[in-house]
């Protein structure tokens, strides 16, 4: 036998060198998985086959991993170390919107979902995470209640005290989260069957009793889409309705070239490519339906169209409109407004105050634009306090085609939150439009997670004020939250800001078709 381990030992140490450290990983719901790996500087690095087993794609090339999942694409430099490429998994996660978590103790590294949003929808209750994770469900009584925990999960403290009465949600472990549901009628509802999602919606309707007559589904039908050229060089969309809509239709932008029309409780005839014709600004359309009562019409468009979407004696109408002189920045008038100023220093963390990273990031917008041949107006130039309602007023003098303004964010729970936000007023469709087209943009270079856009009522029900008194199409940029670390650091740096006003620009290129 020590013959035998005498010979095996070297090469066993050869092995060894040639697979390259290994490391453990709890990755959500899925458990461990062990593969090659290290940490190092308070970083944990992972081999692209580690990656692969998250479920996620990855392609490695000249020092690049290009990685898709859990609905998200992006890139990250890889590592070399002992000729193998290693992806940092800390940068990785973030871009996903999640979080990875390492014991000081046992070295052990867990990958974790974030529990983003918890809301009351008229099914019952609706879930969100950042990455999938795990759910079981259980009923508990002495008081009724329904209980749910999710594995592999982080809670965002923010939605504890946003819960409707009845509901609790706490992190019960280091990677489970607990949702409870408190109520007498928990005793007669059946416990749900959960699978690992990034997204649950959680039935609390009581079902009617067999007795009970079963009221009748009603599925309205739709006939074939027609295409109408408007005058504006847009065009709207036709679609005849046979029977109630029970559910209104929704819309929303895929990317700046793609529109999706969704209609619940739904049936048509029309499914499979459509001819457009000689619509202008549609390149193609595609009916499909799920055979669960929804038909989803996605439009391929060749510019970025804005949408206004309406029921109307008994047709669906999609309006698509282009943007107020399109053609390219040259000759267009953009008023770029650097957030708070003077004594209103805006967010203010770690010795960084929004204020002046707002007006730094804000000055090299300008810049870029002003390369691009657009005439730019600023609503501040230096270290000045300017009126909130004196910023639009800025731009309508101007008779500006666009309003942008520059921010950058915060919340109540440090390094809670990270990642880039663009908002638009309302419901208006050309700042929605831009909005998506900048977003899209910053998504590509960005170095945070991108949060999508989003309408300025849901902070509050009149809007921003800055966006409320624009009379042009208006966005404002949250680029980073100033109480997260990550976010924090990148603010401050001028390749973040240059990139940020780059993509920015790209954006509004992209809006104006060119």
């Amino acid at each position: 036998m020590r013959r035998i381990l005498a010979w095996l030992l070297p090469w066993m140490a050869v092995f060894a060198v040639a697979q390259g450290p290994s490391l453990t990983v709890e990755y959500t719901h899925r458990g461990e998985i062990v593969d090659a790996g290290f940490r190092e500087s308070e970083t944990t690095f992972v081999a692209p086959s580690m990656v692969r087993r998250f479920g996620w794609n990855i392609d490695v090339r000249n020092g690049v991993a290009a990685i898709s999942g859990e609905g998200r694409n992006f890139s990250v430099p890889v590592r070399e170390r002992d000729g193998r490429g290693y992806v940092p998994l800390e940068e990785a996660v973030r871009y996903m919107g999640g979080t990875v978590e390492t014991d000081p103790e046992t070295g052990r590294v867990s990958v974790l979902g974030s529990i983003r949003n918890i809301e009351a929808i008229p099914e019952g209750a609706r879930v969100d995470s950042t990455l999938a994770v795990g759910a079981r469900a259980f009923r508990l009584a002495d008081p009724d209640r329904l209980v749910v925990d999710f594995t592999g999960a982080r809670l965002e403290a923010r939605l504890v005290s946003d819960l409707p009465a009845g509901w609790r949600a706490a992190q019960f472990t280091p990677n489970v989260v607990r949702f409870v549901i408190e109520s007498p009628v928990m005793a007669t509802l059946p416990v749900p069957s959960l699978q690992p999602s990034r997204s649950f919606q959680i039935g609390l309707v009581p079902k009617p009793n067999a007795t009970q007559e079963k009221p009748a589904v009603v599925i309205a039908t739709l006939s074939r889409p027609v295409l109408e050229p408007g005058a504006d060089g847009g065009l709207t969309v036709r679609i005849p309705v046979t029977g109630p809509l029970t559910k209104g239709p929704s819309a929303v932008f895929q990317d700046p070239r793609t529109i999706q029309l969704l209609v619940p409780q739904s049936s048509t005839e029309a499914v499979g490519d459509q001819e457009v014709g000689s619509a202008k600004g549609v390149k193609g359309l595609a009916v499909s339906d799920d055979q669960r009562g929804q038909v989803s019409m996605l439009f391929s468009l060749d510019r970025p169209l804005a949408f206004w979407l309406e029921t109307v004696s008994g047709e669906i109408r999609l309006r698509l409109t282009p943007p107020r002189g399109s053609g390219g920045l040259t000759g267009k008038v953009v008023v770029v407004d650097a957030g708070h100023g003077g004594r209103d220093s805006g967010a203010n963390h770690g010795g960084v105050m929004e204020k002046t990273v707002a007006l730094q990031t804000a000055q090299r917008l300008a810049n870029e634009l002003s390369k691009a041949g657009a005439s730019v107006v600023m609503t501040r130039a230096d270290d000045t306090f300017v009126n909130l309602s004196e910023r639009p007023e800025i731009a309508n003098r101007a008779r500006a085609d666009l309003f942008v303004s520059v921010h950058y964010n915060s919340n109540t729970v440090a390094n809670s939150r990270s990642g880039t936000i663009v908002f638009y007023h309302k419901r208006d469709p050309q700042g929605m439009l831009l909005a998506e087209c900048v977003r899209a943009a910053i998504a590509k270079k960005n170095r945070l997670p991108c949060m999508g856009i989003w309408s300025d009522q849901r902070i509050y029900q009149s809007g921003f004020a800055v966006l409320r008194g624009a009379t042009m199409p208006a966005v404002l940029l949250e680029l980073g939250f100033l109480n997260h670390a990550t976010d924090r650091a990148l603010s401050v740096r001028p390749d973040f800001q240059q990139d940020m006003a780059e993509a920015v620009v790209r954006g509004i290129k992209e809006y104006f078709g060119e």
